[in-house]
């Protein structure tokens, strides 16, 4: 199972500059090649020291091992706000 992309990312409006909240969507595909739709809390936290700390909730059960999809959201996260493209 892979992720193939998060959608309706919603940006939460947190008092802390240095923190980004997202509500959303991960779309993931299995390997027979049909797409579930999950939804996934994410908090996004600038460090002083540089870099990230990335924390990944999913808010339904999936049928497959979660710690792989955990960081597989995770690492399209960095990807996606290195081109910016975080709300």
């Amino acid at each position: 199972m892979k992720v193939v992309e998060l959608r309706n990312l919603y940006r939460k409006n947190p008092e802390l500059h240095y923190r980004k909240e997202f509500t959303g969507s991960a779309v993931l595909e299995s390997v027979n090649s049909s797409r579930i739709e999950k939804p996934v809390e994410i908090v996004y936290e600038l460090k002083a020291t540089g870099g990230a700390d990335i924390h990944v909730k999913l808010l339904e059960d999936i049928n497959y091992p979660l710690l792989p999809i955990l960081k597989s959201i995770k690492s399209l996260i960095q990807r996606m706000d290195k081109k910016g493209q975080l709300p």
